[in-house]
């Protein structure tokens, strides 16, 4: 009796330790710029595969809309197309927190896990930025929430 008890809380165990390393993790994008959002679409970093479908959940995310967005599966590291409203991806010049500068990409790479709010903007030239915030410093609340 205490073999097959033993048993069944290691299963259990099992699948408690699974369904965690398969969470998904979710992650708010504030549009602070001119610019209207058509499309965002993830692909997990470093597979070199294409990006996955359009995950807005809105048809058009215009300037100052936010939205919330959940990854498609429990990696951390994701690349983060979006998409204009003529068809063409944002633009972005950055240094990653490795120090690798990166020119003119056409997605942004983010750590999901610790990604609370990614925040689009832009420069009085019109040069996009982003930013981002790993705690709810906007107010949005918890972006899992979809709220």
């Amino acid at each position: 009796m205490k073999k097959n008890l033993f048993i069944s809380a290691m299963i259990a165990l099992m699948m408690c330790s699974y369904n965690l390393a398969k969470a998904q993790y979710c992650f708010w994008v504030a549009n602070e710029s001119t610019e209207t959002f058509d499309e965002l679409r993830l692909r997990e970093h470093g597979t070199g595969a294409v990006f996955g479908p359009d995950i807005l959940p809105y048809n058009l995310i215009k300037p100052r809309q936010h939205f919330w967005v959940k990854t498609l599966t429990g990696e951390e590291m994701w690349d983060v197309e979006i998409i204009r409203e003529n068809g063409t991806p944002l633009r972005f010049t950055y240094t990653d927190r490795a120090g690798n500068r990166h020119e003119n990409q056409g997605y942004i790479t983010v750590n999901a896990r610790l990604l609370h709010t990614l925040v689009i903007d832009e420069d009085e030239d019109g040069t996009l930025s982003f930013g981002y915030y790993e705690t709810d410093q906007l107010g949005y609340g918890d972006p899992c929430s979809g709220n």
